[in-house]
């Protein structure tokens, strides 16, 4: 998060200041004092010999008094000594497992005996009680201050590592700009000069725009509304968004905002005594009739967004009003009936030629090659022509199970497919095989790997009880997997034993060329790598690969294309790749 609000978090150091700032978050816990000082202070204010008499009569009461009696005498005990767990004591004597405060510290024989009791007790229950919600403020403060700290060091690495990279980030375009236009000495001369030149200013994706970006539209806009003395040529100010399509939030976005700059530039266009319109935009120029119509009947009598710019009811109108389109709404795919599996056959969440996900792919995908081989019609710039591959669009919520399965029909039907807009590349098996033969290569004592690169399908010994097991199994202590694999004498592991060592061997290559090698030569006097591949995974392993190579191919700056660094980036990077499609 700190790393998508960099621009405002330094803003908001250059302002405060961090000592302040730390201050500021303790106030606003309504922290005065460290935790050690306060323990410190509440076990100096507990009437020490008081609890302990309260505590010896309940230990003359009934089994539920002893238990309390039991308590009490703990806390006691710590407080007097000046244990560490003193207050860790208190709270288990005087709350529940859900932090509550008990309901009694007293049996109604022992409070009838000891009037006194059961208020004493209770009020060190209640100030212990009390004390949680201070440490717990503290903690919070702490961890606050914590966080700040980490984050001015997080903040100062990347400053420093944008230096020696000589670039800027997007926070820093915007926060220069602004400087220049707003602090400088410059600014007003800056100012002058751009006014010559500025006739329009267009924001588009209003709802998206961040605070900081409409504060540096400002300044520009000042002279449009001069009044007198300003320029005669007509000047505009055009902004578009949608608050309902607002999804940048993280990054500062406020469709708030747009809503207010709105009503701002109203009020300025009014004092200049010049133009200013709101209109709605209803009208759809990408999708059909019957397709709105069957959005609009979707959300019909359904509860819209609330807060500003909220509507009661929204409606759409068709541009394409003589283009005909069609909404299909499929039955919902059950869940298959499958007999019971062994748990050790497969992982879990592997999705099976049954699973409903692969039906309702597989339906798809031959629902999209009857309408293509029957040359069904689609509109292109107001004429009908047969459909084919590239106007085919699969939208899914979520790159799951669903999302996978229909890459794999589609491609298995024989329809030519761009692949995924996005993925994850540690998500995918088939970048999974290719980095264990670099982990293989780097470390091959690592039985895991070599484990994962023997049932792979480079080496293809898939059957953990008549391939992996026999080679594993009855090893002596610190032998390693490797070891027993160069020492078999089986014939079967014969291309293991091969392959494995020419991984070693080259684990000095520069990860291109290692994983060229991997996926273009064939092995063992066999298919190359990818033929290997598509034979176990699928041909629809071909995009990921392909991603990973041409990551192979984009080094990090300042370190050696080495295997090792190459993996590590790898592994730590759970972000996803975003690709750049082309249509049929």
């Amino acid at each position: 998060r700190l790393a998508l609000r960099r621009g405002e978090f330094r803003r908001f150091e250059r302002r405060q200041g961090a000592l302040f700032a730390e201050q500021m978050l303790r106030d606003r816990h309504g922290v005065v004092q460290s935790a050690e000082e306060f323990a410190r202070g509440f076990i100096a204010s507990a009437d020490l010999p008081a609890l302990r008499e309260a505590a010896a009569k309940l230990a003359e009461g009934s089994s539920r008094d002893q238990d309390t009696s039991e308590r009490l005498t703990r806390a006691i005990e710590c407080m007097a000594a000046g244990d560490a767990e003193a207050m860790a004591a208190c709270f288990a004597f005087a709350l529940t497992d859900k932090g509550d405060l008990r309901s009694s510290f007293a049996t109604k024989g022992t409070q009838t005996a000891h009037p006194w009791l059961e208020p004493r007790v209770r009020a060190f229950a209640e100030a212990c009680a009390e004390a949680k919600q201070e440490l717990n403020a503290i903690e919070r403060a702490e961890d606050a201050v914590a966080a700040l700290a980490l984050a001015l060091k997080l903040d100062q690495a990347y400053a420093d590592a944008k230096d020696r990279a000589g670039v800027l980030d997007f926070d820093d375009l915007i926060e220069h700009a602004q400087a220049l236009l707003q602090r400088s000495e410059a600014a007003p001369w800056v100012l002058y000069k751009l006014d010559g030149g500025l006739d329009h200013i267009l924001i588009d994706e209003g709802q998206d725009t961040s605070p900081a970006q409409w504060e540096l539209i400002k300044p520009l806009q000042n002279e449009f509304f001069a009044g007198a003395g300003a320029r005669e040529t007509p000047r505009t100010v055009f902004s578009v968004g949608d608050p309902k399509q607002s999804i940048y939030a993280f990054q500062g976005a406020d469709p708030e905002r747009f809503l207010s700059e709105a009503q701002s530039l109203a009020a300025r266009a009014a004092a200049a005594e010049q133009n200013f319109r709101a209109p709605d935009l209803r009208t759809s120029f990408r999708s059909a009739p019957e397709i709105l119509r069957a959005v609009d009947e979707t959300i019909k009598g359904k509860p819209l967004i609330s807060g500003p710019g909220a509507a009661n009811e929204i409606v759409h109108l068709a541009s394409r009003g003589d283009e005909s389109g069609v909404v299909e709404v499929w039955p919902w795919t059950p869940r298959p009936i499958v007999s019971d599996t062994e748990p050790w056959d497969a992982p879990i969440d592997v999705e099976t030629g049954t699973s409903a996900p692969a039906q309702l792919a597989k339906a798809i995908a031959q629902r999209v090659k009857a309408m293509i081989e029957a040359r069904e019609g689609v509109w292109e710039k107001g004429v009908l022509r047969p459909m084919h591959a590239g106007d085919v669009l699969a939208l899914v919520r979520t790159r799951g199970a669903m999302f996978r399965e229909l890459i794999k029909a589609f491609k298995r039907a024989g329809l030519p497919v761009a692949g995924a807009d996005r993925m994850v590349l540690r998500d995918e098996l088939a970048v999974e095989d290719a980095l264990a033969l670099m982990r293989v290569a780097l470390d091959p004592a690592d039985d895991l790997a070599l484990a994962c690169v023997i049932k792979g399908p480079w080496i293809d010994l898939t059957d953990d009880d008549t391939d992996l097991f026999p080679l594993a199994y009855g090893r002596e202590k610190g032998e390693t997997l490797m070891a027993r694999l160069v020492a078999s004498t089986d014939e079967r592991y014969a291309g293991a034993r091969a392959f494995v060592s020419e991984l070693v061997k080259r684990r000095g290559a520069d990860p291109f060329s290692f994983l060229s090698w991997a996926l273009e030569t064939p092995h063992g006097g066999g298919p190359s790598g990818w033929a290997r591949v598509f034979a176990r995974l699928g041909p629809e392993t071909r995009d990921p690969l392909e991603e990973l190579l041409q990551r192979a191919l984009r080094p990090a700056h300042h370190v050696a294309p080495t295997l090792q660094r190459f993996l590590y980036d790898v592994e730590i990077d759970a972000g996803q790749v975003k690709r750049e499609l082309e249509a049929e």
